[in-house]
């Protein structure tokens, strides 16, 4: 009888935490949202809120919803230049350009011209984000060359390739700013790794992609292509408006086809449960299913903090560079490390997170946790822009300060 009574209670609480999670919610104007918490032992637990497409109520949004993961896709692209250096073909001190010859044209932009790098850069530096290569949107230097009396706004124009300059097929080219190892910016650096992977495998990104880790972790929903059957179940995405403050659809937004361009630093899809099950397999020292896309020494490297004299922290971009930024960069927090796939905790003030704790983003609003200690992780997945919006990223912090209740 006692246990009747207990299995009772113990409904009656997962009824309540369901409804807390709804009245957060409710609270905002966030059209759609996917929540997943993963434990270790495989146990897996989504919240699901809001119409997949967000004028269409037939369907629900669910872990099965495919989003534009964003830079979501950089942690994927570390752990297939961790598979290369495991089977011996590349080591992380290794210099780019012992395989990518061309990185040494990339001269430092300087406040009036340009010059000659002494160091050169790693492939640490880039899965570290030390090698000096930064977005426009995350330097001014950057994004004053960038610009050239045209006005950026999420992404700036198509940068044209001179006949001499080696095209990385990024659209925009990559641009340095200071010497590797001199302190951390955030930039296309996996983009670039994801260069090495295809010039060592002989594969295009997506392929290896897919035989290396997607196929074996049956992420059957992550592509950077969209098929058929992920075209289906898209989610609408969306910008905030900065006159009114309304989250309204971007009807005109059409989902890139990749062919030769594929960019290791953002671009791939996938679904909330397609993701779980990735961070499920580090979760589980790089084995799942029975199949090992990692070491276990490796899947501790990438916990290991990279920064030995300095910490993460955003350099500050003008509002006239960025249309609708929000200068408040809420997820990052200056205090903390990065490891070779993602920021680490290490701030002694944090009230939610342990330290160690590996995070981090994508643009579209998209966030993630990372706790080997305690055995799990955390998804979240909403679609709009601009990045870093309040409400989307304190409905995250809600659902990562209740998942973090449970176990204590």
């Amino acid at each position: 009888m006692k246990y009747y009574f207990l299995l009772i209670i113990l409904s009656i609480i997962s009824c309540a935490d369901d409804i807390d999670m709804q009245k957060e919610f409710d609270k905002t104007d966030v059209p759609a949202a996917v929540m997943g918490k993963v434990l270790k032992n495989g146990t897996m637990k989504f919240y699901s809120f809001g119409n997949e497409k967000w004028d269409d109520d037939t369907k629900k949004a669910d872990e099965n919803t495919v989003f534009d993961i964003a830079s979501m896709t950089k942690a994927i692209t570390s752990v297939a230049i961790l598979q290369l250096v495991e089977s011996g073909k590349i080591s992380l001190d290794d210099s780019v350009s012992k395989y990518i010859p061309e990185i040494r044209d990339l001269k430092i932009i300087t406040e009036t011209n340009f010059k000659e790098p002494v160091k050169a850069i790693t492939i640490r530096n880039l899965l570290s984000h030390t090698s000096g290569i930064g977005y426009w949107f995350t330097n001014q230097l950057i994004a004053n060359d960038i610009q050239n009396d045209t006005r950026i706004d999420y992404w700036p124009k198509k940068d044209q390739i001179k006949e001499d300059e080696y095209d990385w097929k990024f659209s925009v080219q990559p641009r340095r700013v200071f010497e590797a190892g001199e302190r951390w910016l955030y930039g296309r650096n996996l983009g670039i790794a994801g260069r090495i992977i295809e010039k060592i495998s002989g594969q295009n990104l997506e392929s290896y992609f897919i035989e290396n880790i997607f196929n074996p972790l049956e992420m059957n929903s992550t592509r950077f292509n969209l098929t058929d059957q992920m075209s289906k179940r898209k989610a609408s995405v969306g910008i905030r408006d900065s006159i009114t403050g309304k989250i309204k659809e971007n009807y005109k937004r059409r989902t890139p086809k990749f062919t030769s361009d594929f960019y290791g630093g953002g671009g791939l899809k996938s679904s909330a449960k397609d993701y779980a099950k990735f961070l499920l397999c580090l979760l589980n020292n790089g084995t799942l299913n029975n199949y090992q896309i990692l070491k276990e020494s490796s899947v501790k490297l990438m916990m290991e903090k990279q920064l030995k004299k300095y910490t993460i922290k955003w350099d500050s971009v003008s509002s006239a560079a960025i249309s609708n930024n929000n200068d408040k960069i809420t997820f990052l927090d200056n205090t903390d490390n990065f490891s070779l796939g993602w920021a680490i905790e290490t701030n002694p003030n944090e009230k939610i997170r342990p330290q160690n704790t590996g995070y981090w983003a994508g643009i579209f609003n998209s966030y993630y946790t990372f706790d080997p200690e305690n055995e799990l992780a955390i998804i979240y997945f909403s679609q709009f822009l601009p990045f870093n919006d309040e409400t989307s990223f304190s409905l995250y912090k809600k659902f990562e300060e209740k998942i973090y209740s449970e176990i204590k």
